[in-house]
């Protein structure tokens, strides 16, 4: 009788990180593809402008804090699984594998698709860096970027750890510092220049951060911060992964405030057979941590406009104020995009089961997206605005970026929604600019064109209470309508 032979150590890992590789890149082969081309060309655009004009510690440190932005991103985005448990980790063990194997496929997957994305990342800088630089220099750049983006996760897996059951709103939280920094750095950096050229290296405390720490080492290699995240980044294979998070209620303190506002909705805006979607999507997307993390902090981003020379006592700095009020409806294809997104699509059998139709649940879902993220998103942006602007100003932009948004959602859904509600698992979406980024670049333009006509024709109250009066009344009636599109 032949007997097979057990499969090595070395094919067990091999096997398992296949495996793993699966899960978090559905469809990607061995490598974040589409991750390092988007940060190799935003940290090539920024090392064209800053190679010739800045010390060599100083560039190496702009660019590494550009590259670490964007790792951060994604380590709380669609990377966000590689920081987490394994879900089929249970199943895994009872597989004829050792502990051993597990742990040699969990760092040969970090290693592998974190390293690529610094070190792939940070390859424009290294070719672009100022014609001085030696060989070393620029063979040590990429190399800091990958040793940052495994320090960075490192970092972000004990803290969302330590924060057990606040995880996810911690995620929230340093997604939006996150890409706030991304938005105002790059332009903080540029509209500097001039101060940044006399900058010779970085001095304490922002030394320790990781970006100074190892663009320090680039020029001066006995840099003692650099050694410590260094450290940091090769004990991230043995750090235990962050916990699942537990699942987050429905019943929110925001769930609770605009419980009014949905109840309206409901029973005044909605037909009966688009009631039930409406009030399952309102109540079930919110609670999905990969929407939260994901959506939200692109939401505040465009806040970032505000530190980019938004001053109300000059014409650009007003229309600044314009197309941050109008943000909502800008991003409203990023929102769209992952509407699908559930951790549980089994659970669809809910809808799936109901005489339900699709164009019902269209709209009872566009509904519930507008008055649970639309809304107040809209309402912290004008509050925010309004430490600057009038209050009639930011009342009436308020006023048609919400006609705006509500039109946007009718127009675009059914190009930008990838799927029923709450019916795929985030990592089948792909990112938020893939895909549809020419409907993200038009949606953006025309929201930016409104904003800026809005405020450059000075529309009063009136005439924007009418212009939202009028399409709450086209949006209503064309939904009630019998074999409209949805």
């Amino acid at each position: 009788m032949t007997t097979l032979a057990s499969p090595g150590p070395r094919t067990r890992a091999l096997l398992l990180a296949r495996v793993r590789l699966a899960q978090v890149l559905p469809g990607a082969g061995w490598l974040p593809v589409a991750g390092i081309l988007i940060h190799g060309g935003l940290i090539a655009l920024v090392s064209l402008v800053l190679a010739d004009a800045l010390a060599p510690a100083l560039f190496a440190t702009l660019t590494l804090a550009l590259s670490g932005l964007l790792c951060t991103t994604a380590l709380l985005g669609d990377l966000a699984p590689l920081l987490a448990e394994d879900p089929a980790g249970d199943w895994v063990a009872a597989q004829p594998v050792s502990r051993r194997d597990l742990e040699r496929a969990r760092a040969g997957v970090l290693v592998l698709v974190l390293g690529s994305l610094g070190i792939g990342g940070m390859l424009p800088a290294s070719l672009l860096a100022p014609e001085d630089w030696s060989l070393g220099q620029r063979l040590a750049l990429p190399l800091l970027g990958g040793l940052q983006a495994l320090a960075l996760a490192s970092a972000l897996t004990a803290l969302l750890r330590a924060a057990g059951r606040s995880a996810t709103e911690v995620a929230v939280a340093l997604q939006t510092l996150a890409l706030l920094g991304l938005f105002a750095g790059v332009m903080g950096a540029l509209s500097l220049l001039p101060q940044l050229r006399a900058v010779e290296a970085i001095g304490a405390p922002w030394s320790w951060l990781p970006p100074a720490a190892l663009g320090t080492l680039v020029v001066q290699v006995s840099g003692t911060p650099g050694w410590v995240w260094i450290a940091i980044a090769l004990a991230l294979p043995w750090l235990p992964p962050a916990g699942e998070a537990p699942a987050r209620g429905t019943q929110t303190p925001l769930a609770r405030l605009l419980r009014p506002l949905a109840r309206l909705v409901e029973l005044r805006l909605l037909a009966p057979a688009q009631r039930a979607p409406f009030r399952f999507v309102e109540a079930a997307l919110p609670a999905e941590r990969d929407f939260a993390v994901r959506a939200w902090p692109l939401g505040f981003a465009p806040l970032a406009l505000l530190a980019a020379g938004a001053d109300p006592s000059t014409e650009h700095g007003r229309g600044l104020y314009a197309l941050a009020c109008f943000a909502p409806a800008a991003y409203l294809p990023v929102f769209m995009t992952f509407v699908p997104t559930t951790a549980t699509p089994a659970a669809r059998w809910v809808l799936d089961a109901a005489p339900l139709h699709a164009r019902d649940e269209a709209i009872g879902a566009r509904w519930a997206v507008f008055v649970r993220v639309v809304v107040p998103l809209q309402l912290v942006i004008s509050g925010l605005l309004l430490a600057a602007v009038s209050a009639e100003q930011v009342l009436t932009w308020t006023l048609v970026s919400l006609a705006l948004s509500g039109a946007v959602l009718a127009v675009a859904w059914s190009g930008s929604v990838e799927g029923p509600p709450l019916s795929r698992q985030a990592t089948e979406l792909g990112g938020a600019f893939e895909g549809g980024s020419g409907g993200l670049l038009l949606n953006a333009l025309l929201a930016g064109g409104v904003a800026l006509a809005t405020w450059r024709i000075a529309l009063g109250v009136p005439a924007a209470l009418g212009i939202a009066a009028t399409t709450l009344a086209v949006l209503v009636r064309a939904g009630r309508r019998p074999g409209s599109q949805a």
